[in-house]
């Protein structure tokens, strides 16, 4: 949301304003500042998860995630309408439908375990359970079966196993052989061992196979069924992300103001830029020593600066300085100064490096020339 806002800063100072009141509300109440930094932090990415759902590719983690973010929704709800209280956060909070309804889908109908190949939790679908009851009662006969053939044939050491390629077989080693009966059936001969298959353990099989086909429909039928019921909401998901996204990002603004102590910036209706004490939002953060502070006064008298210096002097860090904190006002945050004064600017230019372009037969004069020919034909009053 940031990087959107950082491509279309806005131009409408009443917006510009609603943003710095949320903003200036968390910035300046500490405590609030603390849960709203809890309650986002327990949140998965909703606009991700919900484009998922509408493309269903949604995995049953996904489904986890946005329980677990809806579980949070009312207190994230509560805090903007009654705790911050300004116009964009109430606008933000109201637009946050009561989605109770589909947390209580999600909590009783996906397993917690995140299991894409068993995402259905018992207790849910009736049939789904019977199914369930009866494959793992099959097991028991399984095991039954084998002591059985344990007794039946005196031989301790067999065993009853399963393979997806042949299925349920009887196993048993070489020096046991002599003790097979004659109803086995040989089946596959490895080394040491030599496994068989009987009437009784193919019916077995048969009886377990269709309760696991059936199961696997069953089961299937029953998440389709959630997923049906979960695209229902799509639309309240998708205004529940938006305003989500905009809290986020409005609250990664106060967080850096309350940081690296930024002010709120006002806005003049003539040309004028005052920056009073102003840093490099990104230089400051990176440099060993301290960013020393600097102004920027430009008015409608005094329109134009020319800065001198040598090369590596800081004299684009500078004009960079500038433009980024009047993209930054004009997306709601707080500014890196002391005080800033400004206009709203429809555009920003600059050229910061030399460059040649020999190919088409343009020094590196003529492509500045180039450059700031488009600047003055493009530039407005603004």
């Amino acid at each position: 949301t940031i990087k959107k806002w950082i491509g279309r800063p806005l131009v409408q100072p009443s917006a510009i304003v609603q943003r710095q009141e949320v903003v200036g509300a968390l910035a300046t109440n500490v405590t609030t500042l603390q849960q709203t930094e809890q309650l986002l932090s327990t949140m998965g990415d909703v606009e991700r998860i919900v484009g998922r759902i509408a493309l269903r590719r949604a995995l049953v983690n996904d489904y986890l995630a946005l329980k677990s973010s809806l579980a949070t929704v009312p207190a994230i709800k509560h805090l903007l309408i009654t705790q911050l209280g300004t116009p964009l956060a109430q606008l933000l909070g109201n637009r946050m439908a009561d989605l109770s309804p589909l947390h209580d889908l999600l909590a009783c109908s996906i397993n917690d375990d995140g299991d894409n190949a068993n995402p259905i939790k018992p207790g849910f679908d009736p049939e789904l359970d019977s199914l369930r009851h009866l494959l793992a009662n099959g097991q028991q006969e399984v095991l039954k079966l084998e002591q059985h053939e344990i007794t039946r044939t005196g031989i301790n050491s067999l065993k009853i196993g399963y393979t997806n390629i042949s299925g349920y077989y009887i196993e048993v080693t070489n020096p046991n052989l002599d003790k097979v009966p004659d109803d086995y059936q040989h089946q596959q001969t490895l080394v040491n061992r030599k496994r068989f298959v009987t009437q009784a353990l193919k019916d077995l099989e048969h009886a377990l196979t269709k309760a696991q086909n059936e199961l696997d429909a069953v089961q299937t039928a029953a998440y389709e069924r959630v997923k049906t019921a979960v695209e229902e909401y799509l639309t309240p998901l998708r205004h529940l992300a938006q305003s989500l996204a905009t809290f986020d990002a409005l609250f990664g603004f106060a967080t850096a103001a309350y940081e690296y102590r930024y002010c709120q910036p006002v806005f003049n209706d003539q040309h004028s830029i005052t920056i009073v004490g102003g840093r490099h939002p990104i230089v400051e953060q990176t440099v060993s020593q301290t960013f020393t502070p600097n102004d920027t006064i430009l008015t409608e008298t005094t329109p134009t600066w020319i800065i001198t210096g040598p090369n590596m002097g800081g004299k684009s860090t500078y004009l960079r300085q500038v433009a980024l904190i009047s993209i930054m006002a004009q997306c709601g945050s707080f500014v890196p100064a002391s005080t800033a004064d400004l206009p709203v600017l429809d555009r920003i230019f600059t050229r910061i490096g030399s460059g040649d372009n020999l190919a088409e037969g343009k020094s590196t004069f003529l492509v500045e020339m180039e450059e700031a020919a488009t600047i003055c034909t493009q530039a407005t009053k603004h």
